[in-house]
């Protein structure tokens, strides 16, 4: 069963998958948790995908974080 976190940014719902992408909307984009559902689509898929240099800042930038 597919796991969908869903995050909320003026007023618009995205969904993701991605576990790491979540923490990096909620602790650097300003996005906001609205929780986790199973198996249901509907919202919108975030409007950004992290390169590799993105994805390997923010790793380290949430390893020092937490």
């Amino acid at each position: 069963m597919t796991i969908y976190y869903f995050l909320v940014k003026d007023g618009v719902y995205y969904q993701t998958q991605s576990l790491f992408l979540k923490n990096v909307c909620i602790k650097f984009k300003g996005y906001k948790y609205k929780g986790v559902r199973f198996g249901i689509s509907g919202s919108n898929r975030l409007p950004f995908k992290l390169s590799k240099e993105e994805r390997d800042k923010y790793k380290v930038a949430l390893r020092l974080m937490g």
